[in-house]
């Protein structure tokens, strides 16, 4: 069965008749040779599928129940894990097979998971028709997405048809916008922006499942973590390099973020996708309340999230954090009571790590991060920070009789940048609020904008949408939204079941916050959060899909 059959071998054979192979594969047989000196290879079809079928099974159920992670826990002396939240299980019952091709191999893998776990099939296999695969009790898949598919059961959910509603009336406004001759510039920046929401029925049609909801949101924290990393290093790589301009040059040419060098010491490393990192914390808070016991990681995952956002020294994203957690903790507190003690150790065990993160970062690098926050943050200058003082009298720069006031000068001076923007952010808000003044119910059309902004984009998010698309508008976009509220009020003891659910929707209270001063929920990462959003009524329900 494993000999090997080279054309020398059937070249020197003028009596070989037949070359058998009781098996399926002929892989080891020179098979265009034995046809060139008219040698037939016949094998035998299906002779290894049992084997192969029973095999298959065994690992799918070995996956599903991960035994292999159970057994290496228990080898290495843990008995604790069972019933944590990485070795959650899930019964076979019910559930969906997925076949790629249909031959015998898959129909006695089929064949087994139906009589055992009356699972249900779907197949892909371009070669049958779904008269055949229906035959064999198979649902057939088509290469169209599947969105495309069952595109009137996906217009009868209200996500979507609430979404369409927004559509249209985004498309009254176009023309309105085009009708009163307003900045066709800004006027395609206004479309190419809510173009994204095309991702709301992408992932309504994607996330099905719970399981997939927990797929996604581990990406999520998984990028926000990244970029907390990338913003970290960004921060010690100025700080210590002796020109930092290229690095600085390429991040804002690449529209990457913004990296400010307020001083020699002193860095503002802002990325576009800053919120994220808002929407990581709360998805660990979430998965720390289901955890049966305090996960460190998850504390120093915060710490390291939360001194990433320090350096952003950005306050929409500050007061963002602090209003996402308040919610998010409230939240957190009703829908997981047993774990209440947990979280607020978690909460504590957090604080404490984010301090000792930014003493030791401000004493490395020299930098009073926390101060020079809380000064861009209230406007007004602040004594700076003990690790800055005390490392200043170490290295002699400070000392009693001598203070050291350059921070408190680089506070004073970034404060006076601070005011002339606000200036102009004030300027901004008088232009936007004549629009709205001048039809604030159907807005002005896409590409109203206030008249001191060159550029045509206006960062209050709010305003623009009232401006261009009126109070109709506004509140068109925000009732899909509304509906999911709604629908976790009502499905209270979904959430608590699935409480990433109720973190997805904190997450986007990020988003609503934040986009107060900037133009994230008009943008592809405002809208892709918002489409993740919509899609959780239907991941808590169809938790078997």
């Amino acid at each position: 069965r494993r000999a090997v059959v080279p054309r020398e071998v059937i070249a020197h054979a003028p009596n070989l008749k037949v070359i058998a192979m009781h098996g399926v594969s002929r892989d080891t047989i020179d098979t265009a040779a034995a046809a060139e000196f008219g040698v037939p290879v016949p094998n035998v079809p299906g002779l290894g599928a049992p084997a192969v079928a029973e095999l298959a099974v065994a690992d799918l159920l070995a996956l599903n129940r991960q035994l292999k992670f159970v057994n290496n826990g228990l080898c290495a002396g843990r008995f604790d894990h069972f019933g944590a939240e990485e070795f959650v299980c899930h019964e076979m019952t019910g559930r969906t097979l997925g076949l790629v091709g249909t031959g015998n191999i898959a129909h006695r893998v089929a064949d087994i998971l139906r009589a055992a776990f009356d699972v249900r099939v779907l197949c892909w296999n371009p070669r049958r028709t779904a008269a055949e695969c229906a035959a064999w009790g198979y649902e057939q898949v088509e290469t169209l997405p599947e969105l495309f598919r069952h595109l009137g059961a996906y217009l009868k959910k209200p996500s979507i048809w609430l979404t369409l509603i927004f559509v249209a009336w985004l498309a009254f406004c176009a023309w309105l916008g085009i009708r009163s001759n307003n900045r066709m510039d800004v006027l395609i920046t206004d479309v190419k922006g809510f173009m994204w929401l095309f991702l709301i029925p992408v992932f309504v049609a994607v996330v099905r499942s719970r399981d997939r909801l927990r797929t996604l949101l581990s990406w999520v924290l998984a990028g926000a973590v990244i970029q907390a990393a990338l913003i970290l290093a960004v921060n010690a790589a100025v700080v210590l390099s002796d020109n930092p301009e290229p690095l600085c040059r390429w991040l804002t040419a690449h529209s990457i973020g913004l990296v400010d060098i307020v001083s020699n010491k002193l860095v503002r490393v802002f990325f576009k996708s800053s919120p994220y990192m808002i929407v990581g914390c709360v998805v660990v808070l979430f998965r720390q309340a289901r955890a049966p016991k305090l996960r460190w990681r998850y504390v120093l995952v915060v710490s390291l999230l939360l001194c990433a956002l320090l350096l952003s020294f950005t306050r929409s994203l500050y007061g963002a954090l602090g209003l996402t957690a308040v919610l998010s903790i409230t939240a957190v507190l009703i829908l997981c009571p047993a774990g209440r003690k947990r979280v607020l150790a978690f909460l504590l065990a957090a604080v404490v790590c984010f301090g000792v993160l930014v003493t030791v970062q401000e004493f490395v690098l020299e930098g009073s991060y926390l101060s020079f926050a809380v000064s861009r943050t209230i406007g007004q200058e602040v004594p700076t920070s003990w690790a800055s003082q005390l490392r200043g009298r170490i290295r002699g720069d400070i000392s009693d009789d001598k203070p050291n006031d350059a921070e408190m000068d680089r506070q004073h001076s970034y404060i006076e940048v601070t005011e002339k923007s606000d200036q102009f952010r004030q300027e901004t808000q008088d232009g936007l609020k004549d629009c709205i003044r001048r039809s604030p119910i159907i807005g002005c059309g896409l590409g109203a904008a206030a008249a001191s902004r060159d550029s045509g984009v206006d960062e209050y998010f709010y305003l623009d949408m009232l401006a261009r698309t009126g109070i109709v508008g506004l509140l068109l976009y925000m009732l899909p939204f509304g509906y999911v509220v709604l629908w976790c009020l009502r499905r209270r003891s979904l959430l608590r079941e699935c409480p990433e659910g109720a973190a997805v929707v904190c997450g986007l209270c990020t988003f609503w916050i934040v986009t107060w001063f900037n133009p994230w929920m008009n943008a592809v990462l405002g809208i892709a959060w918002y489409a993740v959003t919509l899609s959780v009524p239907q991941a808590l329900e169809e938790q078997n899909a």
